[in-house]
């Protein structure tokens, strides 16, 4: 699966407009480690790597150029995150062989989520503990293909209640310029950040 999503800035009000008919699907609290080298060569990649709960995840580009929108593939596959981190098997744990690559912890997240699903779209109302907060829209394809209509339809969407189409750090983002300033100026002098959205 693709995930499409743009995030927004939004005031409890207007957040209350856009979930008013929406369907409340649950709140949960959780906690996002993500993980990077001394080299950042996984943020240098555009990659985001990440384990929520017992689970790691790792997102990838897909190479879709989509404005104002984030686009990325969602790789769960242990196996196939093992690869594409080029990481050599020290031990048959998984998270073990993390750190021995010589990954480590770049930030840890807790949130607050407040999830709702709204037609096609999936909503998720967003509350880290460092005080920031942030909504998405996301809309998830199983094609590329089928990628620009689904920017089209989530700014649709934001269009119709009044949302202003502007960039918007995520929970991550947010953190690497409050915490690791060096993180993000590298990032940024390579245009991976800084006009994400």
């Amino acid at each position: 699966m693709i995930e499409v999503e743009k995030k927004f800035s939004l005031t409890e009000e207007q957040l209350a407009r856009l979930t008013k008919d929406a369907l409340f699907l649950h709140q949960q609290k959780f906690t996002d480690i993500y993980f990077d080298n001394s080299t950042f060569d996984i943020g240098k990649r555009n990659f985001w790597f990440r384990k929520r709960g017992d689970n790691f995840e790792l997102k990838v580009p897909t190479g879709v150029q989509a404005v104002a929108m984030n686009v990325f593939r969602e790789v769960t596959d242990l196996r196939e995150i093992a690869a594409l981190l080029s990481m050599k098997q020290h031990s048959d744990d998984f998270e073990e062989n993390v750190y021995s690559n010589g990954f480590e912890k770049l930030a840890e997240i807790v949130t607050t989520r407040r999830k709702y699903k709204l037609g096609d779209y999936t909503i998720d109302a967003d509350e880290a503990d460092f005080g920031h907060r942030v909504c998405e829209i996301e809309r998830m394809v199983d094609r590329e293909d089928q990628i620009e209509e689904a920017q089209v339809k989530i700014f649709e969407l934001a269009r119709s209640f009044g949302l202003e189409i502007k960039p918007t750090h995520g929970k991550l983002l947010e953190y690497i310029v409050r915490y690791n300033p060096t993180y993000y100026e590298t990032l940024e002098k390579l245009g991976i950040i800084g006009t994400r959205v």
